[in-house]
């Protein structure tokens, strides 16, 4: 059986194709018809950049035949990659850090058809629901969840400071707020600034040195090393550092390690905080949809990708028939 599918593809810098085909599959496959497409951060840097790797991975799909614990009619999000089950950090239960990851074929497109060996280790049911543009950016919100889990919380209001004004900061004010952390965002974007205050008002934004106090976590979304090394010393002793973004340049270590402020790392996610983050969208304890704007053709992809990269929207969704 077949359905006719079509795709968005990076051909080159700044330039899409919308190519129809044919997508056949087999009984040993799971084939969805996608619902909802969230336009990363990511898929913005690969479009400028001429990346097809995972171009188009935060989606909603309805599968649309049986296929074992999946049921026709049920809403699935696909994760685009899984462990080898074989390396070195799979067999140590460390599938999301796998040395030798299995992508699957996700994207901006119709329909994805889902080999068997990726369905048990990529496929997740969301809740039925009205309304699922909640579980669009289930990846981004997993992630976060992931390096929220990295932190040594203690039940005291902990002062956190989280650099960067983008939606992973977003993501990480509202869930640690949950947590009855005291939070304030670093950023120098009016823009962003501007659109996340809009929705979450009680947030504080700090913009100059004169403004910042001491905290006991300091959260990095902007992957900037000279912002980490100017704010260094706003780091309590024996303060926490999560690294969550990938680095521009070295940092210095002098002043962490003479204060004995504990770094960390944090990549990707995994099956447990994929299942969390589902728990928490479904009991309304985090909300996307007001920083949302849709879109409704795949061909406005680019136009969505455009204005992301420009701060006139935050996240772009587009949403198919």
């Amino acid at each position: 059986m077949s359905y006719r599918n079509e795709t968005a593809v990076l051909v080159s810098k700044e330039q899409i194709e919308y190519v129809e085909s044919d997508l056949s599959y087999t009984e040993k496959e799971l084939i969805v018809k996608t619902k909802l497409l969230g336009v990363c951060t990511s898929d913005c840097l690969n479009y400028i950049n001429n990346n097809s790797h995972y171009f188009g991975h935060e989606l909603i799909a309805e599968v649309i035949s049986d296929y074992g614990d999946f049921k026709k009619g049920d809403m699935v999000t696909i994760f685009h990659k899984h462990g080898c089950q074989n390396c070195l950090n799979c067999k140590n239960n460390l599938f999301h850090l796998c040395l030798s990851a299995t992508y699957v074929p996700v994207g901006f497109q119709n329909y994805i058809r889902v080999p068997h060996e990726s369905i048990n280790n990529c496929v997740f049911k969301v809740p039925k629901s009205e309304d699922y543009t909640e579980y669009v950016f289930l990846d981004s919100i997993s992630c976060v969840t992931h390096a929220i889990g990295k932190l040594n919380l203690t039940t005291k209001k902990e002062k956190v400071l989280i650099l960067g004004t983008g939606f992973m900061a977003m993501l990480f004010a509202m869930l640690l707020k949950n947590e009855n952390k005291e939070v304030e965002l670093w950023g120098r974007n009016p823009k962003k600034i501007s659109n996340i205050n809009h929705h979450l008002p009680e947030l504080k934004f700090i913009n100059s040195i004169e403004e910042i106090g001491k905290y006991d976590i300091c959260i990095d979304t902007s992957g900037k090393s000279e912002l980490i090394n100017e704010l260094q010393e706003c780091i309590l002793p024996q303060g926490q550092l999560l690294l969550f973004s990938k680095l521009d340049k070295p940092i210095v270590l002098d002043h962490f390690r003479n204060n004995e402020i504990v770094i960390l790392f944090s990549k990707h996610t995994t099956r447990a905080d994929i299942q969390k983050s589902i728990e928490l969208i479904s009991k309304n304890e985090i909300t996307t949809k007001p920083f949302l704007t849709f879109f409704n053709h795949l061909h406005d992809l680019e136009g969505a990708i455009r204005r992301t990269l420009s701060h006139d929207i935050v996240r772009g969704v587009i949403t198919l028939d």
